[in-house]
């Protein structure tokens, strides 16, 4: 195994490490690595929200009547409804006082 040399991609340090050809690392260290991923999640996000869906889950918890119209968005998104509902929650907008 060849001595590769490679600049840290956290801290921006010149180092070497014994890797296979073509195995570049990207941070000289541990701590390099676990700071350069903290506050990251390392897997993505299954049920995105994005700024149209916002203002579609806004809509109906503000101006719905509460008859299915939560279980009807969620089919038309493909999301879960528990997943609309949680964020609608988040956001403040509450339940639609069917509890």
């Amino acid at each position: 195994m060849p001595r590769i040399y490679f600049t840290c991609q956290y801290c921006g340090a010149r180092a070497w490490a014994w890797r296979p050809e073509g195995q570049v690392p990207k941070y000289c260290s541990k701590q390099c690595k676990d700071r350069a991923q903290a506050g990251r999640s390392l897997r993505p996000v299954k049920w995105p929200i994005t700024p149209e869906i916002h203002e579609q889950i806004k809509r109906v918890y503000q101006e719905s009547t509460g008859n299915g119209e939560v279980q009807a968005l969620a089919e038309r998104l493909g999301y879960p409804r528990g997943r609309i509902s949680h964020y609608a929650e988040n956001q403040g907008w509450g339940s639609l006082g069917l509890d």
